[in-house]
């Protein structure tokens, strides 16, 4: 069971939250990625812890009752940015060559996500993360932009194991 009570909305990057459009907007211009306004997915999730008392948070580590997250994906990039009023705004992203993506729904949970492999821009070595959304069908429609943009990115002659597309090596 899912320590947060989750809810993802799909919307145009003018109307994330201003930290998260802020903290995007930035990254964007940092990394010459283009036109804000020119992606192809963007949804947005807001996390509530369910339980919130002083032990959970203590064990868990996270000490935010809410956070917001934000996901776009260009035709290039897949950027996500996190933002709660204790921990501030971060943002990250990929080349969507660099990295493999795939939705994921744990057993034990009602969430779902977006489970990313490979290199991340800042990091040298490969990563593997999920980000967690809520279990509403704009989750899922991000989730299918997200890995048919990811599965455009490659090459297509790209080496595969067992049907999932195999990273080029640094």
């Amino acid at each position: 069971m899912s320590s947060y009570n989750r809810v993802t909305t799909e919307c145009p990057p003018a109307e994330l939250r201003p930290p998260l459009r802020q903290g995007i907007q930035t990254y964007f211009e940092q990394h010459s990625i283009g036109s804000f306004e020119d992606c192809l997915k963007c949804c947005e999730t807001v996390s509530s812890r369910a339980s919130s008392g002083w032990l959970a948070m203590v064990l868990s580590g996270d000490r935010d009752l809410e956070y917001v997250t934000a996901l776009i994906v260009t035709h290039e990039w897949l950027i996500w940015a996190r933002h709660s009023d204790h921990s501030g705004t971060s943002v990250s992203g990929a080349r969507l060559k660099n990295v493999n993506v795939r939705p994921v729904k744990p057993l034990l949970s009602g969430d779902f996500g977006l489970e990313i492999s490979g290199y991340v821009e800042g990091f040298s070595g490969r990563l593997r993360g999920t980000i967690a959304l809520g279990p509403e069908p704009a989750a899922r429609q991000f989730c299918d932009a997200a890995a048919q943009a990811v599965g455009e990115a490659h090459p297509k002659t790209a080496r595969t194991f067992f049907g999932i597309p195999l990273l080029p090596r640094r």
